[in-house]
């Protein structure tokens, strides 16, 4: 593993500790899309989900991500029928996971270019 500065390292693990949490809401999303009673407190665990890890985000600089969980939990408090509903967290989930992954990926370039112009 390439050395890398302390900063960087609380980046990647903010970004690690989120894909735990969006894998988290993903499974929540799942619970509420197959639960055919008490759908409600599906949506309200996603909700204190993604708006926790949306001001995570937010206040260590990962504002595009930031507005990703945002609108998870925005979808999630909006009316609409629960396939809908579930199809709507469904996509905004992939957005936010892959966006995690690539700010994940860029961090591990970012330390293995600076590696290599130090040697």
């Amino acid at each position: 593993m390439p050395k890398i500065n302390p900063k960087e390292v609380m980046k990647m693990e903010i970004l690690e500790d989120s894909m735990r949490k969006v894998a988290r809401i993903s499974s929540l999303t799942e619970q509420y899309a197959v639960a055919r009673s008490g759908q409600d407190q599906f949506l309200m665990s996603i909700i204190r989900a993604a708006s926790f890890l949306q001001r995570t985000l937010m206040t260590n600089g990962f504002g595009t991500m930031a507005d990703s969980a945002n609108q998870i939990a925005m979808v999630a408090r909006r009316g609409g029928t629960p396939p809908t509903k579930a199809r709507n967290l469904r996509e905004h989930l992939v957005n936010l996971n892959s966006a995690v992954e690539r700010g994940i990926q860029a961090l591990r370039r970012a330390a293995i270019e600076a590696q290599r112009e130090a040697r």
